[in-house]
């Protein structure tokens, strides 16, 4: 669709770029030689980070991210409420990230590192000279830009807050629904036994939970995609700013296109690593249900075997049960493992096509006439 493809286009530019409004220093941060209060977030990437801190307000006056790496396989957002004094540079997967403000330049003691107000700490680097020889006329719309960029930023971790409460929902009512049929079948199975009426009652109370969760499902995805579509215009209206300062002769610095770059290719390293795990453990799941079948029939063949109202008979039974219960269980990590690995497949797909733009926009930039 048409507006798949700006939301596309908007991502490549958005996601692994350096960040307005902020300082970016290399390492953890450090407030006075600790770490400093803060709390702390999982599986965020660096600009879904930089957007719970917009949204935190003077809550949140730096953030530190961490990509995937030796201590941890996950990306990590730490959202600081303590003005930054320094950066510990021995984190080497770990970027420090101040919201830029008179208070938090004064704060910075930087023994390690200087500040700068050109996106990173090394002010040398980072070619200060693209933003003064901007016009007016370009100033004026780049600043509309990085004000719809930031807008963009905002909405879009909401929208990805709002789907992934969405998938939790949908796999606990996926459970829901297998314990049902499980407690059913055993009512069934214990019909005219003191037994039946304990699992029937069971049954009862998880078909209430999962009806209770089914209604807050629905307003839960009724939110999500109000939120999608406020992120989608706000994608567009980025795209357009964009556009627009593009139009007036303004450019983003070669510098800061090879960063996107460089971003773009490192998530989709990691989209690609994840999608293989997900179908790695899918694989394993599904040979393990083969052996699971083979035990469920052993254990029926035996039952077979053993004469009515034997203790044989009873042993038998019991296994035959737990043989079911193990192939039911493992039958439904399959379906939660499958819905993973879809997501993370459609993940891996949407970060590759960013990493192809973001490759494409500097190699159209550092090409020579």
């Amino acid at each position: 669709r048409m507006r798949g493809a700006v939301l596309s286009s908007v991502l490549a530019v958005v996601r692994g770029q350096t960040l307005v409004g902020y300082i970016e220093i290399r390492g953890g941060c450090s407030v006075g030689g600790g770490t400093g209060t803060f709390v702390e977030h999982w599986e965020l990437n660096k600009t879904q980070c930089a957007g719970k801190c917009n949204i935190a307000g003077p809550d949140c006056v730096a953030f530190e991210h961490t990509t995937p790496g030796a201590q941890h396989q996950y990306d990590k957002c730490e959202m600081h409420s303590e003005f930054i004094t320094d950066s510990t540079i021995g984190q080497a997967t770990s970027v420090c990230v101040i919201k830029d403000s008179p208070a938090a330049e004064a704060a910075w003691a930087g023994a390690t590192q200087k500040w700068g107000r050109s996106g990173t700490a090394n002010p040398a680097a980072a070619s200060p000279s693209a933003a003064a020889a901007l016009t007016p006329e370009q100033q004026t719309l780049k600043t509309k830009l990085d004000g719809a960029e930031l807008a963009y930023n905002i909405a879009h971790v909401a929208h990805q807050e709002a789907a992934m409460t969405v998938f939790n929902m949908e796999e606990n009512a996926t459970r829901l629904e297998h314990e049902h049929m499980l407690l059913s079948e055993k009512a069934l199975a214990a019909a005219g036994t003191p037994k039946e009426q304990e699992l029937l009652a069971k049954a009862e109370a998880v078909e209430k939970v999962l009806l209770q969760l089914e209604v807050d499902l629905d307003t839960a995805m009724t939110e999500e995609l109000r939120l999608g579509t406020q992120a989608e215009n706000m994608g567009i209206a980025f795209a357009d700013a964009k556009g627009a300062f593009e139009a007036a002769g303004g450019t983003i610095p070669v510098a800061e296109l090879k960063t996107r770059m460089d971003a773009a290719k490192s998530e989709s390293t990691l989209a690609a690593a994840e999608h293989t795990a997900g179908k790695n453990l899918l694989s394993t799941l599904e040979t393990k249900a083969i052996k699971l079948e083979e035990q469920s029939l052993a254990a029926a063949e035996a039952l077979a075997l053993c004469n009515p109202g034997t203790a044989c008979e009873t042993e038998a039974k019991l296994k035959v049960e737990a043989a079911h219960d193990a192939a039911a269980a493992n039958g439904l990590e399959i379906e939660i493992t499958r819905m993973h690995a879809e997501k993370l497949m459609l993940a891996a797909e949407a970060a590759a096509i960013h990493a192809d733009e973001a490759t494409l926009a500097y190699q159209e930039a550092t090409v020579v006439p």
